[in-house]
């Protein structure tokens, strides 16, 4: 690895993050009333609710970018977390159709996402601790 190169791993974290917030960005527009302007500053507020279990593994993952151990754990976390989402929010929104389910969707799977994260981040920092990780 040369100087100033990030690890596989931190790339992969950065463009899983970055693919998970097209599609969060896109259910959004497709569920809300887009052409308003009290709309988009709602939707901020939503975007960093729904965002926000992604963003703590961004944040760990970015203070420990040099373990390549611990970022294979919250890779695995962000993975789960994006694919449990999206699967959750295309069944609640273009299956299902109902406003309750979409409703239901914003306010808790952020929820189920942040524990996800914080279990992650536990098994990563034990996996950091261990002896022989890297």
């Amino acid at each position: 690895m040369t100087v100033g190169e990030d690890p596989t791993e931190w790339g992969s974290i950065r463009w899983l993050s970055a693919i998970t917030a097209f599609y969060i960005v896109a259910f959004m527009l497709k569920m809300g009333e887009p052409d308003k302007l009290w709309w988009w500053l709602i939707a901020l507020v939503f975007f960093g609710w729904l965002y926000s279990p992604f963003l703590l593994l961004i944040n760990f993952s970015m203070e420990n970018k040099k373990d390549s151990s611990a970022l294979r754990v919250v890779f695995v976390a962000m993975l789960f977390n994006s694919v449990s989402g999206l699967y959750l929010s295309y069944e609640a929104f273009v299956v299902s159709r109902t406003d309750a389910g979409g409703a239901m969707m914003f306010g808790v799977l952020p929820m189920y996402q942040l524990v996800i994260s914080a279990i992650g981040i536990a098994v990563a920092k034990g996996q950091a601790t261990r002896p022989g990780s890297t």
